[in-house]
Parts: structure tokens; sequence; C-alpha cells
């Protein structure tokens, strides 16, 4: 596994992937354009698709093949994102000092030995995962609202954590590089044509991965001195984009998975 080892002790903006970028794509603007041109998109390109009458295969070995190499780079990504993440959190958590210390990253150890890198990577890849909703559209089919509203809601939720070098930005990192490993598995065998069990485990996964990562941030808003003003508004942001996710996760589960359905 140490083949997989990428130097990520990284201070300063020059240093990352696109870093002469930075002071563009750190801009709340960008995100914040993105996420409304993204909606206005889908929302036109949605309409179009539901009054056509000629629906597009979805089954071209072209599109096939992007599919799924779309997947495997996303799986790839995420599963070195999780690597990367979680190796540093076991030695930053594992070293000496108070846990109020590793939990509020005091002296920013967990932030220079990696969470800039990847975090960085990490809401740069969200730009890059609208490209699932480009798939459904272009098969000629609808997006859910619960999967554009995650989409759009993701890249500013994402951008706010790294702009404010928020504390909290394991949780969110970490976690769902982990679940989106598993996700972006599971779609490469669906896209194959292969009918894997437990779809409705990754759905239940995603919603307690929500659950867990909420319960830990509200720990920074409920624990003095931990974090700056700035840092706290981007977790209580993070928050309430999460609540209504759990919510919709859960609605589509009800629909998707309930004994009824399966009947």
């Amino acid at each position: 596994m140490t083949s997989l080892w990428i130097n990520s002790h990284v201070n300063t903006p020059a240093d990352l992937p696109l870093g002469q970028y930075y002071d563009t794509l750190i801009t709340v603007g960008t995100p914040i354009k993105t996420a409304l041109v993204y909606l206005v998109v889908v929302t036109l390109w949605s309409s179009f698709n539901k009054k056509s009458k000629v629906k597009p295969s979805p089954s071209g070995s072209g599109l096939k093949a992007f599919v799924v190499l779309h997947n495997a780079l996303l799986m790839a990504f995420s599963f070195l994102s999780f690597y990367h993440s979680a190796g540093v959190l076991s030695r930053v958590f594992t070293d000496e000092g108070s846990f109020k210390d590793r939990f509020c990253d005091t002296g920013r150890p967990l932030w220079a030995a990696g969470f800039f890198y990847w975090g960085w990577l990490f809401y740069l890849s969200k730009y890059y995962e609208m490209i699932d909703t480009a798939i459904i559209l272009i098969k000629g089919r609808t997006p859910s609202f619960l999967q554009t509203y995650h989409h759009a809601g993701a890249i500013i939720g994402m951008w706010y954590l790294v702009q404010a070098s928020s504390p909290g930005l394991w949780i969110f990192l970490t976690l769902n590089s982990f679940i989106h490993t598993i996700m972006y598995n599971y779609y490469i065998f669906a896209t194959l044509g292969y009918n894997l069990p437990g779809k409705k485990y990754i759905t239940y996964m995603q919603i307690t991965q929500f659950i867990v990562g909420s319960t830990i941030a509200f720990g920074y808003l409920l624990t003095p001195n931990c974090a700056t003003p700035q840092q706290l508004y981007s977790i209580a942001f993070n928050l309430s984009y999460v609540a209504p996710l759990i919510y919709l996760f859960t609605k589509f589960a009800q629909a998707s998975y309930s004994k009824q359905k399966e009947a």
C-alpha cells in the first residue's frame, strides 16, 4: 500500500494541483455561479427530455464505455481520498496531546499533513461529478430533485469548508470518500450489466454517514474556542445542507425499497 502514498504535505495554494487558478476557484462567486448554471441547464434539458418524442438509446457502446471510465475514475479518486485522509487522521489523532487539540486541529497538523491537499481536490471533484447528471440527461431521462440538490449543494458546501480551512473538513471528506468508493464501484458493475445485490445498503450507508457526520459536526458548534467564526459558519452551512439530504434519501429509500415496492 505504500505505493499509493502521495506527498500531500502542502501549506500554500501554489503547491496545489491547479494552484494557479486557486484565487478564482476559491472565490465565492465560482461555486455559486456554477451551481446556478447547473440548475438552469438541468431544468431546461429535463423539460426538453419530457417533451421529446424521440428518446436516445442508453445502450450505445460508446456511451457505456464512457460511463464505465467515468465511474472508474471517481471510484479510484474516492479510494485515494479516503486512503490518505484516513491515514492522516490515524497519525494525528494518535499523537500526543489532548483530544480537544486533535479534534479542533490546534496548530493545523491535519491541515498541513494532507487535508488542505485532499480537501482541495475533493472540492474540485464536485465539479466533475456533475457529469453524473449529464449522463442521465443524455440518456433522455430526468434527474431526481435529490440528485440535483445534492450536486448543486455539494460544490458550495465543500468550497466553504476549504475556504474557511475548517477543522470539520475531515468529517465530510473521509466519510463521503468512503461511501463514494463503494458507490462508484457498484455503478461500474451495474453499467456492465451485472445486477449486484446491495444497492439499498449503499443508500442506507449514505443516510448513516449523513447522520453520523452531522452528529460529530455539531461537536464543533458546541466546543468552546474550537474554531473561528468563519469556520463555524462553514460547518453550520453544511449541516443545513445535509439535513434535507437525510430527509430526501430516507424518502427515496422508503419509495424504492419498501416491502410493498418489492412485492
